[in-house]
C-alpha cells in the first residue's frame, strides 16, 4: 500500500543567514541605538540578507518590525526565508501600498465618526474613473487631441500615468499648471484641469496605488490638525526596507514622515541597478531620506559574488578592464534562436546534471518578455522544464474565463431571466423548480437569434465543450437528418439552447446530441443564477460543466492546457470573490457588465505557478531583488537592449518625471538643466541599471547571449562586457564532456563504429540527445570480445554503466532515457540496423525518380513510408493526382464536359454534399486546365509509358513517364503536376525526376527496352530520337491572372554529358543507401510537414527514436 508524507516547502538557500564578515556585524550592531540608518550597497554585498538579519534581531529585541519592499513579488520572496517564517507575523515584508493602506485604515477608524474603510482601486476601476472623467470635464486639451482620440485606449492609459506620475511626486493640480505655463507645455495645464475634478473623486475612500502612499505621507503630516482624530497612528517601531532604489518619491516621502513621528528606518538601496524607474522609481531617494532624517549614510563595498568590488567587472559600459569574477561567466554569439535555444538548454541541463543544481534556482533573463516568449516554446521541444510567469488576466479575452461569463451575458440571457416567474407546482418531495412565464416578451428580434445562435455554435467549439469541426459538421447532418433542424437555419436551432423551446426529448435520440443537453442544462442554470452573487452564479455553471476531475487528472499528469486552463477558473472565481466583497448587493448581472466593460488585465493573486520545479523565464523587472545559482541573460541584441526607441509620450509624462528628479537635474541656479542628447544620455544611463541589475542576479554561474546573423548585431553592452570576461567565450561541447557523460575504459570497436564527427576525441557529445542515442547503441549491438579490452566481462561492464546512466538521465527529466518512451524493435529484430542491409550483396537495385528524391531529402523518411509508415488517404493529394493522370491518359479526345462528368462519378465525394465548395472549385479548374492543354497539343503522343534504364554495375533506373509528344527538335517529356507549390526556375533546371525521365528516354531512343521503343513509334515518326525537353505542366496553377484556363509550364532544357555523369553518380549512390543498413534523418525544407515527425532523431517529438 502506498504511503504519502508530506513535506514543508523548502527554505531558499540564498537567504539563509551567513555568517556575517566585520563591516555587515558592524552594521546590525549600529541596529541597537536610537537612530535610523541608511545603507548603500554594491550588487552581491549581501544587503537582502542583511535586511533578513536586521528584521530577526530586532524582532528579538523586543521591537515591532515591518519589511518593505518595492513590490509583491519581492515580498513574497522574501517571505519564504527560514527567517521570515520565523517570525510571529503572516507577512513580514510587504509593499509601499500595504504600509499606506494601515495607516488610511487607522485614519479611518481612529475618528469620533469612522470613515468608510479604505479601498485598493484596481487597474481597471482607475480607468472607468478617468473615462468618467473625460466624459464630464472639458479641459483645454490641444487641437491634435481631439475627441476621437481622448476616447481611445491609449489616452486614458497616458492621463492614468500622468495622474500616477503627479502622486508620485507630490504634485497638486495647481502646481501641475504652474509647471505647464512655465515650460509652455500645453498637455499639462489641460491635465491640471483633469487632476483638480479628479482628486475631490476620492472622497468614497477609494485610492489607487500611486495616490495612496501620497495620501498617507499627507495624513501623516497632517494628523494633529484633524480635530476629529482620537488617538496618534499606532506605527512600528521599525521599518527594514531593501531595494529602496525601485520605490517612488511617494514612500521616500511617507517614510520621512513615519521617521519623523519616531519610527526609525533601516534602509538598503543601490542606485546603480535601479529597475522600476519607468514605473516612478526614485534610485536616489534613500540619499535624500537620509539627509531629511539626519541619520547616517554607510557604504558596504566589498561583493560576495565580485571579487573586483561590486559591479565593475560585469558593468556593460564601464571602460575598465582587468579584474577577475567570483563567478564563472561565459558570453556566446548564435546566428539563430533555435542554435540559442539548444545551446542555452545543454548549458542548463550540465548544471542540474553534473553540478546538481535544481531546475527552480536557474533563470533566464531577458530585456523584454517578447524575448522570453520566442524561446520558451523551443525550450519546452528541448525537454526544459520552464515556469512561465503568467500575465495579468483580462477575463473577457481569455479563452475559459471568457467562455464562463458568455453562459450569462449571450444575447437573450437577460430577457430570458427576465421570464422566470415562480408559478404554482405541484409537490413532488423535490422541491419546486422555476417555472418560464414567456408571454410577449420571448418573441426575440431575427438579429438577436442569429446573435445567439452563432455566439452558442462557437462556445460549443470552446474548450469547454471541444466539439472540433468534423463533429460538429456530423452532428449538424444528423440533426437535419432528423427533420429536428433546418440546414439553412441552423442558427436558429442553436438559440434554443437554455430556452423552453429547446426539443430536449427528440434531441435525446440523435447519436452525438448529449453535447447539446448538456450544454442547454449548463445555460438553463446561467439563467437562474444571473440574480445570485457572482461566486455561487460561477461555482453553479462550473458544476453544471463537470470539468474539474478531468482537468485537474490531466494537469497532474503534465498537461500544460489544463493547467493554465484551471489557472483561468480559479482567477476568475478569486476575483469574484474579491469583488463581491467590495459590491455586496450586486448580482451575476452586475458583475458581468464589470468584465465587458474591462480593458485593462488585472491580477488576483491567484498564486498560480507550475506543479514541478522549473527553470524561471524573468524579465529584468520581475527578477530585479532575487538571485539564483545560474543565470542565462539573453537578448543583447542592437536595438533591444540597450532599448533607445525615444517614442515618446503623448503628455510628456516621462519630461514631467525627469524634471522632478531635482538633484539630478537642477543646476545650482535651481533651474532646468537641459544640455543636447541629455534625454538620450538619461535613457541610457537606465538601461545601464538595467543591465547591472540583470548581470547581478547569478550568485555561482552566468551565461550571457546575442544574436549575430545578417540583421541581428550584438550591442555596445555585449561587446563591453566580453572584453572585460576572462575565457568568456562560449562552447556548448564543453558542458557535454570529459567525465560526466563519458562511460570510461578502453574503446570497444564497435562502440568506435558508431561515432561520427560529433563523437570525436574526448567522447564529446552536442546534446543529450545524441547521448542517450550512443548509450542505447551500446545496449543494441554485439561487442565482439575478441576486440582490444573487449572481453565478454568488459561488454557486460559497458552495457552496465550504459544502463545506469540511462536510468539516472531518466530521473533527471529526460524522456528519451526512459525504455518506456522507445519505440525501435529489439535489438536482434531490428531490421534497419541488420548488418546484412535491405538486398542481397551484388544485386541491381530499382530506383524510381521518386525514390530517388526521397533519399535525397531523408533516408529514414524514405525507409520508414517504404515499411508502411506512409499514410494513406483515400480522398488525399495522392489519388487526385492519380485520378488527373487517368483523365489525362484516357480522354485525350473527349470534351471537357465529359472530363468533368469522369471526375465526379470516380471521385469518393458526390458534388452535393463535397466538404468544401471553394476545394470542389478547385478541383474542377485543374480539370479545365488540363483540357486547355489536351485540346491545344494534339501532335502524336504517348501516355502512361514505362521503361528502365541500367545505371552503372548496381542500378537499375525505372520510371513511368505522363506524356510523351512530339516536338519541333524532338520527343518532349510532360510531367503534369497538382503540387499547391511550384517549384522555382532553378528548382526545375536541377530537378532530379525530370533529369531522370531523360535517361530513360534516350535508353528507349538507343534501343535497350524494345517493347517501350515500339510504343513511342508513332511519335519518333513526326519528329526528331532526340530529347527536346522535360517539362512539368502544372495543372494547379494558371500561366496568369488573364489566362485561368491555361496551365503553367515549366521547362528543363536537355542534359549535357557532364549533368548526366552526376546524375549517374547519384543513382548509384542511392541504390547503394537503398540496399544497405544505416539510414541518416536528414534535415530539410519538408521537415515542417512530415507526418514522421515523431519517429525523426532530429525532431523534439522524436527523441525517443534511435
Amino acid at each position: 500500500m502506498a504511503t504519502f508524507s508530506v513535506r514543508p516547502a523548502p527554505f531558499p538557500p540564498e537567504l539563509e543567514l551567513p555568517e556575517f564578515s566585520e563591516a555587515g556585524a558592524q552594521l546590525l550592531s549600529r541596529l541597537d541605538s536610537a537612530s535610523s540608518l541608511v545603507v548603500a550597497g554594491v550588487a552581491g554585498s549581501g544587503k537582502t540578507v542583511l535586511a533578513l538579519a536586521a528584521m530577526q534581531q530586532l524582532r528579538k529585541q523586543g521591537d515591532t518590525v515591518r519589511g518593505l519592499v518595492p513590490s509583491r513579488l519581492r515580498a513574497d520572496y522574501l517571505n519564504t526565508s527560514r527567517c521570515a517564517r520565523s517570525l510571529p507575523i503572516a507577512r513580514p515584508f510587504i509593499t509601499p501600498s500595504a504600509l499606506a493602506f494601515q495607516v488610511l485604515q487607522q485614519f479611518a477608524m481612529k475618528r469620533r465618526q469612522a470613515l468608510r474603510e479604505p479601498v485598493l482601486l484596481t487597474g481597471s476601476e482607475e480607468e472607468a474613473r478617468i473615462r468618467e472623467l473625460l466624459e464630464k470635464v472639458d479641459a483645454p486639451w490641444p487641437g491634435y487631441i481631439n475627441a476621437e482620440l481622448r476616447s481611445s485606449d491609449y489616452f486614458c492609459s497616458e492621463l492614468r500615468s500622468l495622474f500616477a506620475t503627479c502622486a508620485h511626486w507630490g504634485l497638486s493640480a495647481q502646481e501641475l499648471d504652474e509647471l505647464g505655463r512655465e515650460r509652455k507645455v500645453a498637455e499639462w495645464q489641460a491635465g491640471a484641469v483633469m487632476l483638480s475634478q479628479y482628486e475631490p473623486s476620492f472622497k468614497d475612500n477609494k485610492w489607487d496605488a500611486a495616490r495612496m502612499q501620497d495620501r498617507a505621507a499627507r495624513l501623516l503630516q497632517n494628523w494633529e490638525q484633524d480635530a476629529a482624530i482620537l488617538e496618534p497612528p499606532l506605527l512600528p517601531d521599525w521599518i527594514v526596507a531593501d531595494d529602496l532604489q525601485d520605490c517612488p518619491a511617494s514612500t521616500i516621502r511617507m517614510l520621512r514622515e513615519m521617521g519623523k513621528r519616531g519610527t526609525k528606518i533601516f534602509a538598503l538601496f543601490n542606485p546603480k541597478v535601479a529597475a522600476e524607474t519607468f514605473r516612478g522609481g526614485y534610485p536616489n531617494g534613500a540619499k535624500e531620506l537620509s539627509e531629511q532624517l539626519g541619520c547616517p549614510l554607510v557604504s558596504l563595498e566589498e561583493s560576495f559574488r565580485e571579487t573586483a568590488g561590486g559591479l565593475t567587472l560585469s558593468d556593460p559600459l564601464s571602460q575598465k578592464l582587468g579584474g577577475d569574477s567570483a563567478r564563472d561567466q561565459k558570453i556566446a554569439q548564435f546566428s539563430t534562436i533555435s542554435s540559442q535555444a539548444r545551446a542555452v538548454a545543454e548549458y542548463l541541463r550540465y548544471q542540474h546534471l553534473k553540478r546538481y543544481v535544481a531546475w527552480n534556482d536557474m533563470a533566464i533573463i531577458a530585456r523584454t518578455q517578447g524575448q522570453l516568449d520566442e524561446l520558451s516554446a523551443l525550450l519546452e521541444g528541448l525537454e526544459i522544464p520552464i515556469n512561465h510567469r503568467r500575465r495579468p488576466m483580462l477575463f473577457k479575452s481569455n479563452q475559459i474565463s471568457g467562455s464562463l461569463l458568455r453562459f450569462f451575458t449571450i444575447a437573450g440571457q437577460s430577457e430570458l431571466a427576465k421570464s422566470i416567474s415562480p408559478r404554482k407546482t405541484k409537490q413532488n418531495g423535490q422541491g419546486q423548480a422555476p417555472a418560464y412565464d414567456l408571454g410577449i416578451g420571448y418573441c426575440w428580434d431575427e438579429k438577436l437569434i442569429t446573435a445567439r445562435g452563432k455566439a452558442i455554435r462557437q462556445l460549443l467549439r470552446s474548450p469547454l465543450f471541444a466539439v472540433d469541426s468534423l463533429q460538429m459538421l456530423r452532428l449538424e447532418r444528423s440533426l437535419v437528418g432528423a427533420q429536428i433542424a433546418v440546414d439553412t437555419k441552423l442558427e436558429e436551432f442553436y438559440a434554443l439552447l437554455g430556452t423552453p423551446r429547446f426539443p430536449l426529448s427528440q434531441l435525446q435520440m440523435v447519436e452525438g446530441a448529449q453535447v447539446l443537453i448538456r450544454c442547454h442544462q449548463v445555460f438553463t442554470a446561467a439563467v437562474s443564477a444571473l440574480t445570485l452573487p457572482p461566486t455561487q452564479a460561477l461555482e453553479k455553471i462550473w458544476l453544471e460543466l463537470q470539468l474539474e476531475e478531468q482537468w485537474r487528472h490531466r494537469a497532474l499528469a503534465g498537461d500544460e492546457f489544463a493547467d493554465q486552463a484551471l489557472d483561468a477558473v480559479i482567477s476568475l472565481v478569486r476575483h469574484a470573490e474579491i469583488w463581491s466583497q467590495r459590491h455586496l448587493s450586486a448580482n451575476m448581472t452586475d458583475y458581468c457588465a464589470v468584465l465587458l466593460r474591462q480593458r485593462q488585465a488585472e491580477d488576483v493573486l491567484s498564486g498560480s505557478h507550475g506543479l514541478k520545479p522549473a527553470v524561471a523565464l524573468e524579465t529584468v523587472f520581475s527578477a530585479a531583488g532575487r538571485t539564483w545559482d545560474t543565470c542565462v541573460v539573453i537578448g543583447m541584441q542592437d536595438g533591444q537592449w540597450p532599448l533607445l526607441s525615444e517614442s515618446g509620450s503623448l503628455l510628456r509624462v516621462g519630461e514631467l518625471s525627469e524634471l522632478m528628479h531635482a538633484t539630478a537635474l537642477l543646476s545650482p541656479s535651481g533651474k532646468l538643466q537641459e544640455v543636447p542628447g541629455g534625454s538620450r544620455k538619461r535613457a541610457l544611463e537606465t538601461e545601464r541599471s538595467l543591465a547591472r541589475c540583470a548581470l547581478s542576479r547569478a550568485r555561482e554561474k552566468m551565461l550571457v547571449t546575442a544574436r549575430s546573423g545578417n540583421e541581428d548585431v550584438p550591442s555596445i553592452f555585449f561587446i563591453n562586457l566580453g572584453e572585460k570576461i576572462k575565457n568568456g567565450d562560449f562552447n556548448t561541447a564543453q558542458y557535454l564532456g570529459n567525465s560526466w557523460d563519458t562511460l570510461g575504459g578502453n574503446d570497444l570497436t564497435a562502440s568506435s563504429k558508431l561515432r561520427d564527427k560529433n563523437h570525436e576525441e574526448q567522447q564529446l557529445f552536442p546534446s543529450v540527445r545524441s547521448l542517450v542515442g550512443y548509450l542505447r547503441a551500446l545496449l543494441s549491438q554485439d561487442i565482439p570480445v575478441d576486440a582490444p579490452g573487449g572481453t565478454s566481462e568488459d561488454a557486460d561492464s559497458y552495457r552496465r554503466k550504459a544502463l545506469e546512466t540511462l536510468a539516472y538521465l531518466a530521473t533527471q527529466t529526460v524522456t528519451a532515457a526512459n525504455p518506456q518512451s522507445w519505440r525501435q524493435v529489439g535489438r536482434d529484430s531490428s531490421w534497419w540496423t541488420n548488418p546484412a542491409g535491405l538486398k542481397p550483396a551484388g544485386s541491381r537495385v530499382g530506383i524510381s525518380p521518386s525514390t530517388l528524391e526521397q533519399l535525397n531529402d531523408c533516408e529514414l523518411r524514405w525507409l520508414l513510408e517504404r515499411r508502411g509508415g506512409q499514410e494513406v488517404d483515400a480522398t488525399g493529394s495522392l489519388s487526385w493526382g492519380t485520378l488527373v493522370h487517368q483523365i489525362a491518359e484516357e480522354m485525350g479526345d473527349n470534351s471537357l464536359k465529359e472530363r468533368l462528368d469522369f471526375f465526379y462519378s470516380h471521385w469518393p465525394q458526390n458534388k452535393e454534399t463535397f466538404y468544401s465548395r471553394t476545394e470542389l472549385q478547385s478541383k474542377e479548374d485543374m480539370i479545365v486546365r488540363l483540357s486547355h492543354y489536351l485540346d491545344n497539343h494534339k501532335a502524336p503522343a504517348v501516355s502512361e509509358i514505362s521503361s528502365r534504364a541500367f545505371v552503372g554495375e548496381s542500378a537499375l533506373l525505372n520510371a513511368r513517364i505522363d506524356r510523351l509528344e512530339a516536338g519541333e527538335d524532338g520527343v518532349r517529356i510532360v510531367d503534369f503536376k497538382t503540387m499547391k507549390n511550384p517549384p522555382s526556375a532553378q528548382e526545375v533546371k536541377n530537378h532530379l525526376q525530370l533529369a531522370c525521365y531523360q535517361l530513360v528516354l534516350e535508353a528507349m531512343l538507343a534501343g535497350d527496352d524494345s517493347q517501350a521503343a515500339k510504343a513511342l513509334s508513332p511519335v519518333l515518326k513526326a519528329t526528331k530520337a532526340e530529347v527536346q525537353s522535360s517539362s512539368l505542366v502544372i495543372v494547379s496553377k494558371a500561366k496568369g491572372s488573364r489566362e485561368a484556363e491555361i496551365p503553367k509550364e515549366m521547362s528543363q532544357a536537355p542534359l549535357t554529358d557532364e549533368q548526366k555523369e552526376q546524375l549517374a553518380q547519384t543513382i548509384v549512390d542511392a541504390a547503394q543507401v537503398a540496399a544497405g543498413a544505416v539510414f541518416k534523418a536528414v534535415e530539410n525544407a519538408k521537415c515542417d510537414h512530415c507526418k514522421l515527425r515523431s519517429c525523426c532523431p532530429l525532431m523534439s517529438e522524436g527523441e525517443p527514436v534511435l
